[in-house]
């Protein structure tokens, strides 16, 4: 592992998001309750250049990137602004469109802060 406490959770969280995508697509979700779910993510295959893998990343930054950085600063007990949180959340999702669409400005404080938190926060990890 490398990176800071906050990164590895950051990649645990990304991770298990790709994990629950898979299993609620596999159960079929239309029996499960999923509809609304098996419909988003059709919906964000349509998206021109997204297909398996890259769809769960488009899927991540339309409809959980605020989940995902909600369970970051719990984590992390609240130590930073939600934009800080938000903003490495973001770390992982650069191929997709919501990213690109980004103001430049804010994808200077995520490669910031993506680049702080696996490199030089003191509380890295590195094996």
């Amino acid at each position: 592992a490398r990176g800071s406490e906050l990164f590895i959770a950051k990649t645990v969280i990304h991770e298990m998001l790709h994990a629950y995508f898979k299993m609620e697509l596999d159960k079929n979700g239309l029996e499960n309750g999923m509809e609304d779910f098996i419909s988003d993510f059709k919906k964000i295959k349509q998206i021109p250049n997204t297909s398996g893998f890259h769809t769960e990343h488009e899927m991540m930054a339309v409809m959980y990137i605020d989940v995902l950085a909600a369970s970051l600063a719990a984590y992390d007990k609240w130590a930073q602004d939600i934009s800080y949180y938000k903003r490495l959340a973001w770390s992982g999702l650069g191929l997709t469109n919501e990213y690109r669409d980004l103001p430049e400005q804010e994808k200077i404080e995520i490669i910031k802060i993506a680049k702080y938190e696996r490199e030089e926060n003191r509380n890295t990890i590195c094996n």
